[in-house]
């Protein structure tokens, strides 16, 4: 899976890397409550539907793997996943394509490939 399948690496995709380890490449923290000021939340789907739908053009299948961590990483797991958790909530309630997010397993998703 991890070198066949991955777009750019097999790590978090641009703009969505949440470790506290990861000084260098910490982005901004996935905000969707939207009365505070550094509420991000539309702005974080589009790019990520973005880089799906550019993501899907290279791919045959209708299931897609977006890796959400990296070597070495989850120093601080809860701050990982509380960002991916927001991630999904209000990616799938928000976004105008037809994409679902879920998690998985490799084995689910080399399940729904060939489902």
């Amino acid at each position: 899976i991890f070198t066949g399948i991955m777009q750019d690496h097999y790590c978090w995709a641009n703009g969505f890397w949440y470790d506290e380890k990861m000084d260098l490449t910490h982005d901004d923290p996935f905000i969707s409550h939207k009365r505070l000021s550094t509420f991000n939340a539309d702005q974080k789907t589009k790019d990520l539907t973005d880089y799906l739908l550019e993501m899907h053009e290279n791919y045959r299948g209708t299931h897609l793997m977006i890796p959400m961590g990296c070597d070495f990483a989850y120093a601080n797991a809860r701050l990982g996943f509380e960002n991916v958790d927001r991630i999904i909530d209000y990616f799938n309630a928000h976004n105008d394509e037809n994409i679902e997010l879920i998690y998985s397993t490799p084995g689910a998703y080399l399940d729904g490939m060939y489902s």
